[in-house]
């Protein structure tokens, strides 16, 4: 009979360092996705709930629709443009001014784009009567970032909930608006939506869009737990009272990121809701090569400094033991098959400290899988209509290393500090 002290203690120290090291990564990340998996049954019948509602609606005689749409909150979507936008004020902009919504307006800000952009706007006015905008010239001795164009956009809205989004991005549906506006509703101040890249079928595309949604796992699961750090700059509300009575965006830390820093500033407990359906999402256009894409993420991540410890040290960790569990899932692998080739393999496979390990090894990853997998096809369906499981399986294996590159990268880049 095998001696059960030589099954559980019958190791190196080396060995039980790895298998040590091992436990303890395998079971943060456990406790990480588990935890995810019980905030989704707590918060997915509610946005079922919300979901089904809304398909409700749409079976309703049109008096029912009147006085439904008389208590939907009225918005003003704001959004800043320049020169180098267009392509998109001509061809893309249109679909903002579709919108299954009874009472909202569209205010662009020019920022410095010249007159052609001014032109290409008071078209957009002239046939669209929601539409609204306005100017900024450009001022050599005042240097400004997009925080001095959002203000502007603020004091020209008529309205007192507001969406912010950015060019170059289109909703999905024209019920975008209205499940955004309905997310005001209950006293509620902050809205955080959810967008998606519209991607290729190309291996970088899939690596751009399960960074992308690894990112978004990472912001709902905290602000499902009551703490957002992170929203969408492209789909993102606040209302403003909100805004003045936290004296707006008096931050100089950084000429990006304004919508996180506000964010973690302004938010409680009960003072946001969450908007995470197919319909209510934005869709990025990706355009340009993985490095473009690579350098534009280099400076939009560049915030992440400034964010207080409780948001650094969770994602550090989760990416730690991530990375401790697959590199330690390695070398036990390389040792095992230099130690069978180098011995009876009879005897290795027949060795019952061997089956016994690398049994309970395989059933502690397979379940953390499973756990993850529960989550990730939830959070990719309803952010992007569809399952994206099995991209999102092949980068979390690489995302430590790649998201450790990208830090260093952005170390390189300091952001200028003006306002």
């Amino acid at each position: 009979m095998y001696n059960i002290s030589n099954l559980l203690f019958g190791f190196s120290f080396a060995d039980k360092l790895l298998l040590s090291l091992f436990l303890f990564a395998v079971l943060v990340q456990l406790s990480y996705w588990v935890y995810y998996s019980c905030l989704l049954k707590y918060h997915l019948p509610r946005l079922d709930k919300d979901n089904k509602t809304d398909d409700n609606q749409e079976t309703t005689d049109n008096s029912f629709m009147r006085m439904q749409d008389n208590s939907i909150p009225p918005v003003s979507v704001i959004v800043v443009v320049n020169d180098t936008h267009m392509d998109w004020i001509e061809n893309g902009m249109n679909e903002l001014f579709s919108q299954d919504h009874p009472n909202y307006e569209v205010i662009a800000v020019n920022d410095c784009g010249g007159e052609n952009v001014s032109i290409a706007l008071q078209k957009l006015y002239i046939d669209n009567p929601i539409m609204r905008y306005t100017s900024i010239q450009p001022d050599r001795k005042f240097l400004h970032t997009r925080k001095v164009a959002l203000l502007v956009g603020i004091k020209c809205a008529r309205f007192d909930n507001f969406i912010f989004i950015e060019p170059w991005t289109k909703p999905s549906s024209n019920r975008w608006l209205r499940h955004m506006a309905e997310g005001f509703r209950n006293n509620k101040q902050i809205v955080l939506g959810t967008s998606t890249l519209e991607t290729g079928k190309k291996s970088v595309s899939r690596f751009i869009r399960s960074f992308a949604l690894m990112s978004q796992i990472r912001s709902l699961r905290a602000a499902m737990a009551g703490r957002p750090y992170k929203t969408s700059r492209t789909n993102f509300g606040f209302t403003r009272k909100l805004f003045y009575e936290n004296g707006g965006y008096n931050f100089r830390q950084s000429s990006y990121g304004e919508n996180d820093l506000f964010l973690q500033k302004v938010a409680k407990n009960d003072n946001f809701s969450i908007v995470a359906t197919p319909e209510s999402q934005m869709i990025r256009n990706l355009d340009g090569s993985f490095g473009n894409w690579l350098n534009n993420e280099k400076f939009t991540s560049s915030t992440f400094r400034f964010y207080p410890f409780r948001v650094k040290i969770p994602v550090f960790i989760e990416l730690f033991t991530s990375f401790l569990l697959w590199m330690i899932v390695l070398i036990a692998m390389v040792k095992s098959i230099v130690l069978a080739s180098s011995e009876n393999i009879t005897l290795f496979l027949g060795d019952p400290k061997n089956i016994f390990w690398w049994s309970a090894i395989l059933i502690l990853v397979l379940f953390r899988q499973l756990v993850m997998s529960i989550v990730v096809v939830w959070v990719s369906k309803n952010l992007y209509g569809k399952n994206a499981l099995w991209g999102f399986l092949c980068y979390e294996k690489v995302a430590a290393v790649f998201e450790s590159l990208l830090a260093i990268k952005r170390r390189f880049g300091e952001a200028r500090k003006i306002w």
